[in-house]
C-alpha cells in the first residue's frame, strides 16, 4: 500500500508540474535603438526572466527554479526561489556575458494556481522584466 500511495504522489507532482519543466529562464532581445533607462543610462539588452515552483499547501516548497542558473532543466528541492531577490538574482545572472553593468527599471508580477492539484499542491511561477544597461547615466540607488 505504501508503494502504490508513493507510486500515486509521484505521478501526481509529475502531472502537475508539466508546465514547469525548465524551471528558471531568462530572454534577452536587443532593444530599440538609441533606447535608454529612465536613469539615461544606454540599455543594451530587453530581459525577460521566468521562474516557477511546485509547493504543498501553497507554502512547503517541494522544488523551485535555480536562481543562478537559467534555461537548463535545474532546480532546487526544498527551497523557495520563486521570490522578489531570487528573480533581481536571475536578471542578473548573464550581465557579464551581455556585456551590460546592472539592470534598471525592472517590473515583477506573481501568480500562484492551485484548484488543479486540489488545492493540496500549487504552483507558483513570478515573471521579471528589465533593462540591462551599460554605464553613462546616474545610477539609481536601489
Amino acid at each position: 500500500m505504501k508503494k502504490f500511495l508513493m507510486m500515486v504522489f509521484v505521478a501526481a507532482v509529475a502531472l502537475i508540474s508539466g508546465g514547469c519543466v525548465r524551471t528558471s529562464t531568462l530572454e534577452w532581445s536587443k532593444p530599440v535603438p538609441g533606447a535608454v533607462s529612465t536613469s539615461g543610462a544606454p540599455v543594451v539588452w530587453q530581459l525577460k526572466a521566468r521562474n516557477c515552483g511546485l509547493y504543498l499547501f501553497n507554502t512547503v516548497p517541494i522544488w523551485s527554479g535555480k536562481e543562478s542558473r537559467p534555461n537548463r532543466k535545474d532546480y532546487r528541492i526544498g527551497r523557495d526561489t520563486v521570490n522578489e531577490w531570487d528573480m533581481r538574482r536571475l536578471l542578473d545572472s548573464r550581465l557579464h556575458k551581455l556585456g551590460a553593468d546592472r539592470v534598471e527599471d525592472i517590473k515583477m508580477c506573481s501568480y500562484s494556481s492551485g484548484a488543479w492539484g486540489l488545492w493540496i499542491f500549487w504552483k507558483r511561477s513570478m515573471v521579471a522584466t528589465g533593462l540591462a544597461v551599460k554605464n553613462g547615466g546616474k545610477q539609481k540607488k536601489q
